[in-house]
């Protein structure tokens, strides 16, 4: 049997598989799923548990909530902004925020990483 998700980065396919184990855990022991998903939030690990929307894509919200709904570092997503992946606006001096359905087609897009071709001039002479 292979991976049903073929573009899947070994990172996206490890919490797949974890997002997997929870929601069967959540379905035998609700509490105890609870309790952990509290508690890899307190530690800065707020992919692992779901967290509600609003119901509307088009709402703009703050680097940080970009960063735990992308499940992604608050710099990764100004890196992103930079790089033309993902669209923002300047809230004021050094603020950004961005759009939640934005930062979903981001989320849900394969992550590859990104290599450097090697040209003649940037081969090494042995």
């Amino acid at each position: 049997m292979t991976w049903i998700y073929p573009g899947d980065s070994p990172v996206v396919t490890a919490r797949r598989v974890a997002w997997a184990y929870r929601q069967r855990l959540h379905q035998l022991a609700p509490a105890d799923c609870d309790q952990l998903d509290t508690i890899m939030r307190n530690l800065g690990q707020h992919w692992a548990a779901p967290q509600p929307l609003p119901a509307d894509p088009d709402t703009w919200i703050g680097t940080a909530a970009a960063a735990r709904l992308a499940a992604v570092a608050p710099a990764t997503i100004g890196y992103l902004r930079r790089a033309g992946r993902l669209t923002g606006r300047r809230k004021s001096a050094g603020r950004w925020e961005y759009q939640i359905g934005d930062i979903l087609a981001l989320a849900t897009q394969p992550r590859t990483r990104q290599t450097r071709e090697t040209t003649p001039a940037t081969k090494r002479e042995s």
